[in-house]
């Protein structure tokens, strides 16, 4: 069930962000990531990562259910499942090495600030790969959704507010 998927992967997710708030709390480490591109990573796992994982599954679950229509295509499910995993990961995996390398750039005093921003161009790619691909897989979700929304319904909806006619 590529819903629960979403859901273990978004629990999976939460429990990185967990972690790196623990290593962000200890002063050695703090002072090594704190200002940056680590932070950014670390905001990026809890806001774009677990969460909104956790609400592509319920809308997966719920859409079809509300709409009394089956999912448009479970194959662009699949792809949106992939293309967002594999993007949000190489995103954050770069924003977080990214970070380190800053963080001891500048820990050492000795290499110029220009230099440490010129040396994460190639991890500044990778990044934005990873964005590309998870836009691509949001893509899919929403043009799953709209095609679902779209199809006749197959059973008669279901009055969310009770009320009359008894």
């Amino acid at each position: 069930d590529v819903a629960l998927r979403f859901l273990a992967t978004g629990a999976i997710f939460w429990g990185l962000t967990c972690v790196q708030g623990v290593a962000q709390s200890f002063r050695t480490f703090s002072l090594l990531v704190h200002f940056t591109n680590w932070t950014v990573g670390h905001s990026h796992l809890a806001f774009v990562a677990d969460y909104t994982f956790w609400a592509f599954a319920l809308i997966y679950v719920m859409v079809p259910q509300l709409a009394h229509r089956p999912l448009h295509s479970r194959k662009l499910m699949e792809w949106h499942y992939w293309l967002i995993t594999l993007g949000m990961t190489l995103f954050m995996a770069a924003l977080w090495i990214a970070g380190v390398i800053q963080g001891l750039d500048w820990m050492s005093g000795r290499i110029p600030f220009l230099e440490t921003v010129q040396a994460m161009h190639p991890l500044f790619g990778a990044r934005l790969l990873g964005g590309l691909m998870a836009g691509a897989g949001v893509l899919c979700f929403v043009y799953n959704i709209w095609q679902t929304a779209r199809r006749p319904q197959t059973a008669p909806a279901v009055a969310l507010v009770g009320g009359g006619g008894e």
